[in-house]
């Protein structure tokens, strides 16, 4: 119904906003780490002794790089800024090109999957689910704690305008492609926090 509808829609935005909030915030610490890095392993004052700042020092002086470099650093907003622009240019200019979002898609999912395996292969052989299951280990007084990161999971509806689209509208063709991949979804993550888990205790 139309009231359900826009009670959904409010659901969606908000869920939406805090996801690329956490995503963005994370993308931008993680250029910040990048750029720590790079400056961490500079020869000396003025000399960034890094092959990617090269290009920038050619037609900037490298002082003036590597002051803009420590600014990023020290204010953690700039960086997270910056990987907002990046990511958004790059969100905007796909949005307009349905082969790279195609593309990304057909690259990333083997890759995934692949990485998945990988992790699987290694971490299932150490794990101690003994520890895993042991009741010490247990604390439900703090599963009310997770609901933050409980709702922050609720985000498969971000995909499913596609899945309807190439589905067609398949009633039935949308409903297995729903249940199937949340299942999916499902034991894949319960598995990859059983081997964490159990490789920590």
């Amino acid at each position: 119904g139309e009231s359900g509808g826009k009670l959904a829609g409010v659901g969606f935005l908000l869920v939406s906003y805090l996801v690329m909030g956490v995503y963005l915030s994370e993308g931008g610490d993680t250029l910040r780490e990048l750029l720590e890095i790079i400056l961490s392993n500079s020869d000396g004052v003025g000399d960034l002794g890094s092959s990617v700042t090269t290009a920038a020092t050619t037609m900037v002086p490298s002082n003036i790089v590597e002051d803009i470099s420590i600014t990023m650093v020290d204010n953690p907003f700039i960086p997270r800024a910056l990987f907002a622009v990046m990511m958004g240019s790059f969100l905007f200019t796909a949005a307009h090109f349905d082969s790279v979002q195609r593309t990304v898609t057909h690259f990333f999912l083997p890759v995934t999957l692949l990485g998945f395996a990988a992790a699987m292969t290694v971490g299932l052989p150490t794990t101690d689910f003994g520890a895993l299951f042991s009741s010490e280990n247990q604390h439900p007084e703090l599963v009310l704690s997770a609901f933050p990161l409980l709702f922050m999971s609720w985000t498969y509806h971000g995909v499913m305008p596609r899945v309807v689209y190439d589905l067609e509208g398949d009633r039935d063709k949308i409903t297995k492609a729903i249940v199937g991949g949340s299942t999916t979804a499902l034991v894949m993550y319960l598995m990859w926090n059983a081997v964490v888990l159990g490789n920590v205790f």
